[in-house]
């Protein structure tokens, strides 16, 4: 059955269930990623490398973490491999996915950040603008209507250098407010 929503001021007609079974929590948030292992999951679409770039420069700078860990799927229209997703879980404190910029790749960023989140693993999955409303439905779908999306400008794959150095300030803010508590 479809599902009538309304998200800021805008009326949607989604082909999903009102019905979610059961609903996850979110991860704790953490005190500080300073000393901490910070995994970015790339899902292979264009610039998302430039960006992880970006946000690893902007994290580096504040929190000095311990580590930071780099993985990237070979194909963003499906969701990461399992063990994939074991190994973020086992070596990370908390993971970035990204990025949430078309419908197949949004899906499946959404997916990877749930599923990291029900291993117990912190995730933050940065979708664009274009696709805010599909990221938060997928979510829902997954039955973690809470889970933590930082939004940045659309289209990402087209958007230049320099755009995309503030569009990774404007995702490193979320990022920050999500993982962390208070």
């Amino acid at each position: 059955m479809a599902t009538k929503t309304i998200i800021d001021g805008e009326t949607f007609v989604l082909p999903i269930d009102d019905e979610v079974g059961e609903v996850y929590g979110l991860s704790p948030a953490m005190d500080s990623l300073h000393g901490k292992v910070i995994g970015f999951l790339n899902n292979s679409k264009d610039n998302v490398d430039h960006l992880f770039v970006a946000i690893e420069a902007q994290l580096q700078a504040v929190w000095k973490p311990r580590r930071v860990v780099h993985r990237v799927k070979e194909r963003f229209s499906v969701p990461a491999p399992t063990a994939m997703l074991q190994e973020l879980h086992a070596e990370c404190d908390a993971v970035i996915v990204a990025a949430g910029c078309c419908g197949s790749c949004t899906a499946c960023s959404i997916d990877d950040g749930v599923h990291l989140e029900r291993m117990g693993t912190p995730a933050v999955t940065i979708c664009t603008e274009g696709f805010r409303v599909a990221g938060q439905m997928q979510a829902k779908s997954l039955g973690m209507p809470e889970h933590r999306i930082a939004i940045i400008a659309h289209p990402l794959g087209t958007m230049p250098r320099d755009e995309i150095g503030r569009q990774a300030a404007r995702a490193w803010s979320q990022i920050g407010g999500h993982l962390l508590a208070g």
